[in-house]
């Protein structure tokens, strides 16, 4: 059995909870994968720049929510923006 990456994981899980509520899943993943992408490179950056003044511990929990908090704003802006557009076009 093939392992999935994080990425995959969180797309197809938003693309399923996106389809229960019957909204758009192009529009979600797209936003899941823009902030999945933003978030760990933002995630390493501030690991990195922690691990200079602290223990690798610290650097490390500091640096995932940092990620998670970068991925959560890229993704729902991403997202919000496409579904203006979208909104807007009809």
């Amino acid at each position: 059995m093939a392992m999935i990456g994080k990425a995959d994981l969180i797309e197809r899980l938003t693309a399923i909870g996106s389809g229960i509520k019957g909204e758009d899943t192009i529009n979600h993943m797209s936003g899941a994968a823009a902030g999945t992408i933003a978030g760990g490179g933002g995630g390493e950056i501030i690991k990195g720049a922690a691990s200079k003044f602290g223990k690798n511990t610290i650097a490390y929990l500091t640096g995932t929510i940092g990620s998670s908090y970068i991925s959560e704003k890229i993704g729902g802006f991403v997202t919000d923006n496409l579904d203006k557009k979208e909104n807007n076009e009809k």
